[in-house]
C-alpha cells in the first residue's frame, strides 16, 4: 500500500505558502506533513498537487492507494484509524472526506477530479469536534498556533528509545534533560537549554552558539544555526538550514531562511529562502489589543484571524532590507525584495519590489531568477531547472492577474 496525499480545497487557503509546494510540504514541529505520515507509517509518501508542482513532487501509484488530506496531521489514533480502511472507504470529518483507499483505477478517477465519491462506502470518522482544530490545518495561522503540539508529537515520532548525545558541561540546563535530544554532529556549547515547559530537539549538523537562551518547545532542525546570544521562545522552529539571531518567540522557519541579526519575529511563519535584513521588526499585536486582520488569498481581502497575537507571514524568496518594519499579520508573496523607510503594508502581492519613496512595482523575471541563483549558490544548492520553470509559472499567473504597478 502506498501513501498519496492530496492537496484540498484548502489550498488556496495557505497562499503564499502553497504557491510553491503541496500542503503536505509545509513544515510543522520539526518535520513536513508528508515526513510525518511517513515515519509515523514507514508507507511510503507521494503527492497529488497542481500539475506545475508534480514534477517536482512525485506520484507515486499502486494497485492499494491510501488517499489522505495533506493538511491532516498524523496522530497514534488518525494513524490506526486511516490504515484500518478497507478498499472503497471514506474518511469523513464534518462532510469533507479525509482519506480514500482505493485501487488504481479510482485512484485515477479522483485524480482527474472524479472520485465519485456516492458510490462509495461511507465510514464515519471517529475525530471529534474539539480534537479536529488540531488535527486538520484550515488556515495560515494554524501553522504557529498548533506548533508547540507538533514539536512535541515530532520529538515523540524520532526520539523513540534512541539516546541523545551528551549534553555537553558548558551548558546550563534547567529542566529534565530526557526532554532535550541532541542528534549527532550537532554542535551545543555554552547555551542556556531550558525543558521544564517543552521539549528541545537538535538535528543532525546544528549548531547552538554560546549564550544561546532556548526555552523549550524548540525544534532546531537539521543544520541550522542558533547565533550567540539569540533568544528561542516557546513553540520555535527553526528549519533545516536556517540562521537566527534576535528574539524569536512561537515561529515557524521552513528552511534555508536567515534571520541571522538582532530583532522581534513572533507568532510568524517564513517560508524558505528568506532573508531578513539586520534590526528589523515585525509586530505581533496591536497597541488596541484588538484581534489581528490578514490577508485572505481566496477572499482578496483581509480578514479577522480571532487571534490577539499574530505575527508575519514572509513568502519563499522574501528578502527584506535592514530596519524593516511589518504590522501585526502582515503577508508578503514570494519572491519580493523589500527596503525602504517605514512600516510595509499589511499585504505585499508576490515579486513585489520596493522603492525608497514608498511604492512597489513588479519586479522582472529574469531578475528574480538571477538573485535567487545567486542565493541558492551561497549554500552550495542548485536553483533547479524545475524550479525555476515553476516560479515563472508562478510569475506568468501572478502577472497576467495585476497590474505591473502596485500602489
Amino acid at each position: 500500500m502506498k501513501i498519496i496525499l492530496f492537496d484540498s480545497t484548502r489550498r488556496e487557503d495557505f497562499l503564499p505558502l502553497t504557491y510553491l509546494r503541496p500542503m503536505a510540504a509545509l513544515r510543522m514541529g520539526v518535520l513536513t506533513i508528508a515526513e510525518k505520515w511517513n515515519l509515523a507509517t514507514t508507507l511510503p509518501v507521494s503527492f497529488v498537487t497542481p500539475f506545475y508542482l508534480q514534477k517536482k513532487y512525485e506520484l507515486i501509484l499502486d494497485e492499494d492507494n491510501l488517499l489522505i488530506d495533506g493538511g491532516m496531521l498524523p496522530d497514534p489514533t488518525m494513524v490506526e484509524t486511516v490504515l484500518s480502511l478497507q478498499k472503497n472507504e471514506v474518511l469523513f470529518f464534518n462532510d469533507q472526506p479525509l482519506a480514500f483507499r482505493l485501487d488504481k483505477m479510482e485512484t485515477e478517477k479522483f485524480i482527474i477530479g472524479l472520485p465519485k465519491i456516492d458510490t462509495l462506502k461511507y465510514t464515519p470518522t471517529s475525530i471529534s469536534s474539539s480534537a479536529s482544530s488540531s488535527l486538520v490545518l484550515t488556515k495560515l495561522s494554524d501553522i504557529f498556533t498548533h506548533n508547540n503540539l507538533e514539536i512535541t508529537n515530532d520529538f515523540k515520532l524520532l526520539v523513540g528509545n534512541r539516546k541523545s548525545q551528551p549534553i555537553p558541561a558548558s551548558n546550563t540546563v534547567i529542566g529534565d534533560t530526557s526532554n532535550i535530544f541532541i542528534e549527532e554532529g550537532a554542535v551545543v556549547e555554552g547555551a542556556f537549554l531550558n525543558s521544564t515547559q517543552g521539549v528541545i530537539y537538535i538535528g543532525k549538523g546544528a549548531e547552538v552558539m554560546e549564550g544561546a537562551v532556548i526555552r523549550g518547545s524548540i525544534a532546531i532542525c537539521d543544520h541550522a544555526i542558533v547565533k550567540p546570544g539569540c533568544r528561542l521562545l516557546k513553540a520555535c522552529t527553526i528549519g533545516p538550514y536556517c540562521k537566527v539571531d534576535g528574539e524569536v518567540n512561537n515561529t515557524v522557519f521552513q528552511g534555508y531562511s536567515n534571520k541571522a541579526h538582532d530583532g522581534y519575529i513572533g507568532n510568524a511563519v517564513v517560508g524558505e529562502w528568506c532573508n531578513v535584513g539586520a534590526g528589523s521588526n515585525f509586530s505581533n499585536m496591536q497597541n488596541n489589543y484588538h484581534s489581528v486582520k490578514q490577508w485572505h488569498y481566496p477572499s482578496k481581502d483581509f480578514r479577522d484571524t480571532g487571534l490577539q497575537f499574530c505575527g508575519v507571514v514572509l513568502g519563499d524568496h522574501t528578502k527584506c532590507g535592514i530596519s524593516s518594519m511589518f504590522n501585526s499579520g502582515a503577508v508578503t508573496g514570494i519572491c519580493c525584495n523589500l527596503f525602504g523607510t517605514g512600516f510595509h503594508p499589511g499585504f505585499i502581492p508576490s515579486f513585489s519590489y520596493g522603492k525608497k519613496n514608498g511604492e512597489y512595482e513588479i519586479n522582472k523575471l529574469e531578475k528574480v531568477l538571477e538573485m535567487e541563483n545567486i542565493a541558492c549558490q551561497r549554500r552550495d544548492v542548485e536553483l533547479s531547472q524545475i524550479d525555476q520553470e515553476i516560479l515563472a509559472y508562478v510569475f506568468s499567473h501572478i502577472t497576467s492577474i495585476n497590474n505591473s504597478k502596485i500602489d
